[in-house]
């Protein structure tokens, strides 16, 4: 009635609706309920920590988001919101072994045992390797993440899978971090790059004790494979890659940015809700937050065919690229 009613008559419609004319103006001239005004206030923040989290984030990361905006909601609302307003998350593709074993070598025991967080930084790092497809080859990302803040410390991207990509990105992370405690187990697969002499030696000679896990056992190296999931389902899977060289830099943007708010805890950063870990981390809703995380450039240069990055120089935006040099 209220649409047409510059076609039709208040009177005529309220006769053929069978509704009474007192009825339509009360109506019309009642307040949205507090129900109603909470859902749409509740609609408009996950349509705001969806596009946040560059549309991937599904109604448990959400609900984490929302919780630790202060919000009493449960995942099913969160769900049924994100139908009505057409929002879906991302779903990760079937995971594949490509571990290549040499049972000759000896390795390592496991000193990790699936236990990741220790309750402290430097206690335990993972690493691991992964295929980046374009369309001029394929790449290989090697990392390495601190078990504790989950942050990505260091990392290497190169068109080969030699030792040196595994040295580049744990030698970043010893840089980053600077003084180590006496003892740093860095758990890894069984791959031949990790089992290598070269990787035994400079581990030794940095102070790292080796970890490995059992083979084709994709939970003894759970954070490290947890981690591409998320990297490869929510940004490089989106994308089409044409060049090896504009992979490798949004690849390491995605990685600075990304590491930058799951990462080493900051001060005043709020918990994650319902035992729940938010996607964004502390991006907070703007409506009555101020917006002031401290976020690093990272600067990249290229050294054969490896991209790496440098210590951090300054401040920089969550939009911009790796600048390179």
């Amino acid at each position: 009635m209220l649409v047409e009613k510059s076609n039709f008559s208040i009177s005529r419609m309220a006769r053929l609706l069978n509704v009474s004319r007192s009825g339509f103006y009360a109506w019309s001239k009642r307040l949205p309920s507090r129900r109603a005004v909470r859902a749409e206030r509740i609609e408009a923040k996950i349509a705001w920590f969806h596009g946040e989290s560059d549309e991937v984030s599904g109604s448990p990361r959400i609900l984490a988001d929302l919780r630790e905006d202060g919000e009493t909601i449960s995942r099913k609302t969160v769900a049924k919101a994100m139908r009505r307003l057409g929002l879906r998350g991302i779903c990760p593709k079937r995971w594949r072994t490509t571990t290549v074993v040499d049972h000759a070598d000896a390795y390592p025991a496991d000193a990790a045992q699936r236990r990741w967080d220790t309750g402290a930084l430097n206690a335990l790092w993972v690493g691991d390797i992964t295929y980046l497809r374009t369309w001029e080859g394929w790449l290989y990302l090697a990392t390495v993440i601190d078990a504790h803040s989950r942050r990505v410390i260091g990392w290497a991207i190169a068109d080969h899978m030699r030792t040196d990509l595994v040295e580049d990105a744990l030698q970043m992370a010893i840089a980053l971090r600077g003084e180590l405690p006496a003892k740093v187990v860095f758990h890894t697969d069984r791959g031949t790059q990790y089992a290598s002499a070269q990787i035994t030696k400079f581990a030794a000679e940095n102070g790292v004790t080796r970890s490995m896990g059992l083979t084709g056992i994709c939970w003894d190296n759970a954070m490290a494979e947890s981690f591409f999931a998320t990297f490869k389902t929510e940004f490089y899977y989106r994308r089409i890659w044409p060049s090896k060289t504009g992979a490798s830099l949004a690849a390491g943007a995605w990685i600075e940015d990304r590491s930058r708010y799951a990462g080493d805890p900051l001060p005043g950063r709020p918990g994650a809700g319902a035992g729940l870990t938010s996607s964004i981390g502390a991006r907070p809703w703007p409506s009555h937050h101020a917006w002031s995380v401290p976020v690093v450039l990272v600067e990249a240069s290229f050294s054969g065919s490896a991209i790496r990055c440098s210590m951090p120089t300054s401040i920089w935006s969550r939009h911009a690229l790796v600048r390179t040099r």
